[in-house]
This record gives C-alpha cells, structure tokens and sequence, in this order.
C-alpha cells in the first residue's frame, strides 16, 4: 500500500507500533488467559476475540480531508491487513490521527478499531486446575506504549506516539478514554460496556508486588539477565510462591511452548522486599 500511494504522489511512510490489540471489534479490553504457572494459554479457534500482538505495522498518508470538519487533514491511518468487517469489504482506514488521539470514533473511517488498538486495555485471567478462573492483579497499561516510524533524513526511529494518544495516566488521557467510552456505548460498539467495566480485584493496591527488570535490551543469541523483585507492603510476614517462567510466543499474540520454569517458597517479612537474579 505504501508503494502504491507514493507512486501516486501521496506523501506515506510506515508505522510500526508495540504493542497492538488486534480483533478488538471496537472493545477497550483485551483478556490474556494463563494457567498457574504463568504461561499463556493458547486461544480456542472456535471463540474468536482480541488478542495483543507484539508489534503491527500500518500505513499513514497525508491528505486533505474535505469530507470532515476543518483539523482533520494531514496524517491518515490505513491498515492494509484484513481485519475488521468494515463497511463492506475488510478494510481499516482512511481514519484522520487527530480524531484517533481526540477520541472522535464518530469521524470516518474505522476511528474505533485504530483507536482500541493503541488504547486498549489488558486483563489477566488465571485458570486453575480445578477449573477455577480468577482475575489476577496486574497492570493493564502496556498496549500502544510505543509508536514509531523511520525518522527524516535518517535510519533511526522518530516516537510519533503523542501523535495517537495522550501521555499515559494523564487527565487528557483519562477524558479522552471516558468521552469515547459513552460515544461506542452510544453507537452501540461496547454493547454497553465501559473502560470501567473490568475493575481490578481489589479496591486498594495490592500488598503482594512483584517487579521485573532487565539489564538491557537483549539480542539475538544472547543470554538473557534479569531481576526479580518480590515486595511485601503489608504489615504482617507473607509466604510466598513465586513461579518463573519463559514462554515462546509468536509475532501475533499466539501461545507456544513454555522453554523454562522455576519455582521459589519462601517468606517475605512485612514492608520488606526481596530480589534475585
């Protein structure tokens, strides 16, 4: 698409974003499903639903928009990827980049599929093996975090991030996340649900925190190092049964196999924290 646009004298380049909610049919949520010992499940092909794909990458083009209000020319998104039912054939886009950071699903074309895409929200669910399923305590803030294109005159990447969305957790973030929630509600996108609609399991924080860092970014072939930090932020001892792991998965969200698994037992004193590497 890109080759074909430029051929024709329109100003295009590619965006490449990390991570991307694919299939969402206009829904702010993604539910990620997980056993017990962390790793993915694979999803059933019978029940189709969003999943979060690693990274996506889509076209944007500059034109003038004279079929909408004044502000909403320059940078378009296209998605050339058969996805959404859209109005007709599978198609995603022209969608105007100002009407998918303002939230304006109204706008043509497909502004609600571009706009969960890089705003979704994730949930983690844990099956067990009794066949329980739980809600699992963990941050649902990491689709769309990075947006980027090749830079002008360049080979390294240009964040055009704040072109799509608001810094996250900011109060323009916030207004423009519940301002289109009651505009999908009202197009009947969300079948009445909400960004609010999947609240965390617990009203308060969670005491029991866990955190994963890396050294740097790792390269093909290399070791991996990393450190995990377990904190105990309430006020009495908590026995702890932490569980490691390191799945494959693929470009597309899609569950493999799980390559490596630790377990640890011990007990972590109160607003104490503990690391290992």
């Amino acid at each position: 698409m890109c080759s074909v646009l430029r051929c024709l004298g329109i100003p295009t380049r590619i965006v490449t974003g990390f991570a991307w909610a694919q299939d969402t049919a206009g829904s702010l949520w993604v539910e990620e499903h997980h056993d017990e010992t962390g790793a993915l499940l694979p999803r059933r092909d019978d029940i189709a639903g969003a999943s979060v794909w690693a990274f996506h990458a889509w076209t944007e083009c500059w034109m003038a928009r004279s079929d909408l209000p004044p502000g909403y020319g320059g940078w378009q998104a296209l998605d050339a990827l058969p996805q959404e039912k859209s109005q007709g054939p599978s198609c995603c886009g022209p969608a105007p980049v100002q009407a998918i950071k303002e939230g304006n699903v109204e706008l043509p074309y497909d502004v609600p599929y571009l706009f969960a895409a890089v705003n979704a929200k994730t949930s983690v669910w844990v099956h067990g093996a009794d066949g329980s399923c739980q809600r699992a305590a963990s941050s649902p803030k990491y689709v769309g975090n990075n947006l980027s294109t090749k830079g002008v005159g360049s080979e390294r990447c240009e964040d055009i991030t704040q072109h799509y969305k608001h810094p996250e957790d900011s109060a323009q973030e916030r207004e423009v996340l519940e301002n289109t929630c009651r505009k999908l509600q009202e197009l009947k996108l969300l079948e009445g649900s909400g960004i609010e609609t999947a609240p965390s399991p617990e009203g308060d924080a969670p005491l029991l925190c866990v955190f994963i860092q890396a050294e740097s970014s790792v390269l093909l072939g290399q070791d991996v190092h990393f450190s995990v930090t377990v904190c105990n932020r309430s006020a009495e001892a908590r026995a702890v049964q932490l569980v490691l792991g390191a799945q494959a998965l693929q470009y597309n969200g899609a569950a493999q196999a799980q390559l490596w698994k630790e377990e640890f037992h011990f007990t972590l004193k109160d607003n104490h924290g503990e690391s290992m590497q």
